[in-house]
């Protein structure tokens, strides 16, 4: 055992040195800085470096040499994780403590939050919740949408187009004047559609299967037709004119005095009303053939007295 002047003292033997620094035989060292025989070094104010590069700080910040991962709040080697969780890789990705991933070169989100309110790579979200796609299709936070073509839709169902069209509680009004509620039609032309009544702009009506042209002429459900003169037509074939006579499909006309037998054999004034149209026919053809004649024989005699 030695003493120097300084207060050193060294064992030969068992390898201890005092006087601020001490070895230890096993290699320990102390003074400050403490190296255990495996090589782990831990230095005054409890930074320790184990050999392989890892050195835990005396807050617990732990930093791996070879892959540059820190955990605690800082690292080197491109990844950069801080101490809330937020890791920030070389290449610009972000991964929030709540897993929310920002790309920074190909404008991608997920996690449902952009990190300033807007989002590059053809979608666009602002901070207020507006969503614009690369289509020109807008979103706002309310939920209406605006497409590129100028049509609105809210978030009741409300759509209005460029043109004018509007649809909301499924009432919809064309720009024309088409409108349709709780199945009501009305277009510019006068045609309008409720509970089946139909209106046309020329006059035509259909209610309960009626029908009413624009020239007066109303056909009933039954079949029954009655033109503007007061001509009716029933369904089977039946004719009845404004004065009485009525024809039926077998084409026998009756007076309004006039009465038929069940055998089908028409009553006296009938039968002479048909009789009077044939003689006069047979009048009206004697009387042309006299004509005739009588020229015929003016002509000859005419022709004779040269």
């Amino acid at each position: 055992m030695a003493t120097t002047a300084g207060g050193v003292t060294t064992q030969a033997t068992g390898g201890m040195t005092t006087g601020g620094m001490t070895t230890a035989a096993g290699g320990m060292t102390t003074g400050g800085m403490t190296t255990a025989a495996g090589e782990m070094t831990t230095a005054a104010g409890g930074m320790t470096t184990a050999t392989g590069g890892m050195t835990t700080a005396a807050g617990g910040v732990t930093t791996q040499a070879t892959d540059g991962m820190t955990t605690g709040g800082m690292t080197t080697g491109g990844m950069t994780t801080a101490a809330g969780g937020m890791t920030t890789a070389a290449g610009g990705m972000t991964t929030a403590a709540d897993e929310m991933t920002t790309q920074a070169t190909g404008g991608m989100t997920t996690g449902g939050m952009t990190t300033g309110g807007m989002t590059t790579g053809g979608m666009t979200t602002t901070a207020g919740g507006k969503t614009t796609a690369a289509g020109g299709v807008t979103t706002a936070a309310g939920g209406v949408t605006t497409a590129a073509g100028g049509v609105t839709t809210a978030t009741g169902g409300m759509t209005t187009a460029a043109g004018g069209m509007t649809t909301a509680a499924d009432v919809t009004t064309v720009a024309g004047g088409m409108t349709t509620a709780a199945g009501v039609t009305t277009v510019a032309g006068g045609m309008t559609t409720a509970a089946g009544v139909t209106t046309a702009a020329g006059g035509m009506t259909t209610a309960a299967s009626v029908t009413t042209a624009a020239d007066g002429m109303t056909t009933a459900a039954d079949g029954m037709t009655t033109a503007a003169d007061g001509v009716t037509t029933a369904a089977g074939g039946m004719t009845t004119a404004a004065g009485g006579m009525t024809t039926a499909t077998g084409r026998m006309t009756a007076q309004p005095e006039s009465t038929t037998n069940q055998g089908g054999v028409s009553s006296p004034s009938q039968v002479d009303e048909q009789t009077i149209i044939i003689i006069a026919v047979v009048v009206a053809a004697a009387v042309l053939v006299l004509i005739l004649v009588v020229a015929s024989i003016v002509v000859y005699v005419r022709r004779h007295n040269k």
